[in-house]
């Protein structure tokens, strides 16, 4: 049976004190500076997890701005293309119609030209037609410049009837 007397029991509690201090000494500070150790390396891992997260948002922030400067530096850029093109468009325009413009005097004078050729011709003819008429009439022949008196006088006379 076990037996409880004092000097065992002082043994037993000085051997566990002896055995304590010893594993203080070399067991437990080198194993408490282990952890300490590695609760230093997790607090940095962590600190430098946070700068890194935020510097990243940070990051994200700086690119979302510079993203939205280049969506209205690209808006501003088709904008002011618009109004290029645009304005473009006026000039080209109204170039074409200035062009049109004289094309249109110039087809309008060679139909007054032409209509003015045609008219002396027609009364050329007319007027060698009366000629010739009158000739037929008077049984002789008449000449151009008669036929056009007589030409005149009759459109007159037309002229006035109208």
């Amino acid at each position: 049976m076990l037996k409880f007397d004092v000097i065992s029991l002082l043994c037993t509690a000085g051997n566990l004190l002896l055995l304590y201090f010893l594993m203080k000494k070399f067991l437990f500070d080198k194993v408490n500076a282990i952890f300490e150790q590695r609760q230093q390396m997790i607090d940095e891992d962590y600190a430098a997890a946070e700068a890194a997260k935020t510097q990243a948002e940070a990051d994200r922030a700086d690119y979302v701005q510079k993203m939205e400067a280049a969506r209205e530096e690209a808006d501003r850029i088709v904008k002011d293309g618009r109004a290029e093109a645009h304005a473009e468009y006026n000039r080209i325009i109204a170039g074409a119609q200035v062009q049109a413009q004289k094309e249109i005097a110039r087809a309008q004078v060679a139909i007054d030209k032409q209509r003015e050729d045609t008219m002396r011709s027609i009364k050329t003819e007319v007027g060698q037609l009366v000629a010739l008429a009158a000739g037929k009439i008077m049984e002789e022949d008449v000449s151009d410049e008669v036929g056009e008196r007589l030409y005149e006088e009759m459109m007159a006379q037309a002229g006035e009837g109208k």
